[in-house]
């Protein structure tokens, strides 16, 4: 014969179908869970587990009785859990935090399962909310429920009490048993009354959030308070809690991307940075940070902790046939759990609103409030055109690369693709940035090269007024080759106000701020930049020099071993250490740092013997500051060098009226390094000169 099973039939409709319909009075929903409470006291005293409490599993017939059904998951008590695939069973919008996390379960998930049906009957929504699944089960694990709304507590003050019992994070504040929950449900007196004296735990007040409760009750412990902040300011920094709402994007993981494609990962993590930077709220560590743990065995939370952050964005991305695949994940560092996560199967056509979608929705999960008009600039196309789009990206790509032969082809992507489309204002920003770099990277006369990049920033302006990396571009324009400081930095001020995440925003801003001769200012905007990009030795050097400009001395010494100490091979950190030892008085300690600068960098840099030579005279090397000199006069009648340079080594060495002849040079060259003319001890010899005062005023320097 054949095997089959005997079924119960019940006519009527689920709970889901019903609260579909709407209008579950506040009397229904206390019936329906008191019938289910009942129920599962049955199920549980025979140590049977349902695990999946849901509207869709509990039936409502005809003569108003309320049916659990499909134990298709249920388990008895003690027996080996069930997972799936090493996940949780159950639907995750029911699930206890423990169901959630997978873990063993008892008779008290039902209780919280049962406790979110309730809550769904008496408020009209779910208690905990995800557009994704991984974000609904962190919302389960970490998040308390919104209140109820105030015409049902008005009617049954105790109900807030009874439901936030049942989804109390910790089995052990839960009622214990089912019959106990009903029982609060339907109290001997008929009435739902307060219950917290019985449960021993804290009550929440309509009209106010939990957390704003918590907080109310500072007042009366701010003694405690106080020692908790003592004792918060002998942490280590990477075990304080960070800001909810600061995030690094680590580097996307490349599983497949076609020939021409290979910049793809890169140019959505910077796209999707360079969005979240404008966003206020947030703090968004540099990628180049983030880049510095590539060679680390490191999980993304321990990332997130060595960088002070609270939250990781990481994501692999495939490219093929036209075709963009990217799998999201917005990572709690604290827990490793996630926040939010999303998968993209799009068109590359739609490049652009993957890039802003994901964006917008990692500010709306960190709470980080945005205006329209951010949002406007966060979801506006940059180009109507993909391939003008691929042409700049693979220029980026290049360009990062960083060698001139790469830059130089990197230059010529960019220029076709603004031939690609003439309106793409962020391709001539980057032509404009490039043309700038040219004259420190390429050797190039910035009198030659300075009305290009102004062309280029100027036409991107033009098409977008608030493009920040084209205001940034005019921004150095202004300061470092016209010296209009004041301009600069009222442009360096609107960058901030469109891209206040982004670190060089502040880096250009602070170090405009000392041309000016601002320090207090400067050094404080200098380390806002540091905040977000806090593993660029290059930036941490730079706040060494700044501070030895500022003569604050000791200061520099400190910042320029920090910088060592980040990478002992870096030369400039070793110059300025010399160059801040002689100006105390500690000549063989400067000696040494000038050295060791010599044996990394062989004078290599011409950019850098500005201030090698100068330091050398100082510190008494005389003979080593004059070979500096003759190798620059010998590089000079090959390619450009910065007259500065040579005029700054010469003033040095006492050779004042070389030292005039080249400084003219350096202005009519436009040398962006003529803005340091004020700055460098070496003029501090010839500062009541007539020609010194003169640069000044033809500078637009002076005072």
């Amino acid at each position: 014969g054949s095997t089959f099973i005997v079924m119960a039939y019940y006519a009527g409709e689920t709970l889901k179908d019903r609260i579909g319909r709407g209008g579950i009075t506040t009397e229904e929903a206390i019936e329906i869970a008191s019938q289910v409470a009942s129920g599962l006291a049955k199920a549980h005293a025979r140590d049977i587990v349902h695990r999946d409490i849901k509207p869709q599993n509990i039936l409502l017939t005809k003569d108003g009785e309320a049916k659990i059904i499909d134990f298709g998951l249920a388990k008895l008590a003690g027996r080996t859990r069930l997972t799936r695939d090493g996940g949780t069973l159950g639907t995750a919008a029911y699930m206890s935090p423990e169901q959630a996390r997978g873990e063993e379960v008892d008779h008290r998930s039902d209780i919280f399962s049962l406790g979110a049906v309730l809550y769904e009957m008496l408020a009209g929504e779910t208690p905990f909310k995800g557009e994704h699944e991984a974000a609904l089960l962190y919302g389960v694990v970490h998040e308390e429920p919104e209140l109820l709304p105030d015409e049902v507590t008005a009617a049954h003050p105790g109900l807030q009490e009874i439901v936030d019992r049942a989804l109390a994070k910790d089995p052990g504040d839960r009622y214990q048993r089912a019959e106990e929950f009903r029982s609060s449900l339907r109290p001997p007196t008929g009435e739902i009354g307060p219950i917290s004296a019985a449960s021993g735990r804290p009550a929440r007040t309509p009209g106010k959030p939990l957390r704003e409760k918590i907080y109310a009750t500072l007042g009366i412990v701010a003694a405690a308070a106080i020692v908790l902040y003592l004792g918060y300011m002998f942490i280590p920094r990477d075990r304080a809690r960070a800001d909810r709402r600061s995030i690094v994007v680590l580097p996307f993981r490349i599983i497949v991307t076609e020939p021409g494609y290979e910049w793809f990962g890169d140019g959505m993590r910077e796209a999707i940075t360079g969005h979240l930077t404008k966003v206020e709220a947030l703090k968004v560590i540099s990628n180049a940070s983030a880049d510095k743990f590539g060679d680390k065995d490191l999980t993304p939370g321990e990332i997130a902790r060595e960088l002070g952050v609270a939250t990781v964005l990481e994501a692999s991305v495939q490219q093929t046939g036209g075709r963009m695949h990217l799998m999201v994940r917005l990572i709690d560092s604290g827990t490793d759990d996630y926040i939010w996560a999303e998968d993209y199967d799009r068109d590359m056509e739609d490049v652009f609103a993957v890039q802003s979608d994901i964006a917008l929705k990692i500010a709306d999960k960190l709470r980080a409030a945005l205006s329209a008009e951010v949002e406007g600039r966060i979801e506006a196309k940059p180009t109507g055109n993909i391939e003008a789009y691929k042409l700049l990206m693979k220029g980026r790509e290049l360009w990062n690369k960083g060698t001139h032969e790469d830059r130089l082809a990197a230059v010529a992507l960019y220029g076709q693709a603004v031939e690609a489309d003439p309106d793409y204002a962020d391709a001539y920003a980057e032509l404009s940035f490039a043309t700038l770099m040219s004259t420190l990277y390429a050797y190039r006369s910035p009198r030659e090269m300075i009305p290009k990049a102004r062309e280029y920033a100027l036409k991107a302006l033009e098409l977008d007024p608030d493009n920040a990396s084209a205001n940034l571009a005019m921004a150095s324009i202004r300061g470092h080759f016209e010296w209009d400081l004041d301009e600069a930095d009222s442009l360096y001020r609107r960058v901030i106000e469109l891209d206040p995440g982004d670190a060089d925003s502040h880096f250009g801003r602070g170090w405009n701020l000392m041309f000016m001769m601002r320090f207090d200012e400067a050094v404080s905007e200098y380390r806002k930049g540091l905040e977000l990009n806090p593993l660029s030795v290059a930036h941490q050097q730079n706040m060494g020099e700044m501070l030895y400009y500022a003569r604050r001395y000791d200061e520099s010494i400190e910042e320029s071993l920090r910088a060592i100490e980040m990478n002992p091979n870096h030369p400039q950190s070793h110059m300025f250490l010399g160059a801040a030892y002689h100006a105390k008085g500690m000549e063989r300690e400067a000696i040494t740092a000038l050295d060791r600068e010599q044996e990394m960098s062989g004078g290599k840099k011409p950019e850098v013997e500005n201030w090698i030579g100068p330091a050398f005279v100082m510190a008494g090397e005389r003979d080593k500051a004059r070979t500096v000199l003759n190798h620059l006069h010998e590089m000079s009648r090959e390619r450009w060098v910065s007259p500065y340079v040579i005029a700054t080594i010469h003033i040095a060495l006492g050779e004042v009226d070389q030292g005039f002849v080249w400084l003219g040079k350096a202005l009519e060259e436009q040398d962006s390094r003529m803005a340091y003319v004020r700055l460098h001890p070496a003029y501090d010899s010839v500062r009541q000169d007539p020609r010194y005062i003169d640069i000044l005023n033809r500078t637009g320097l002076a005072e």
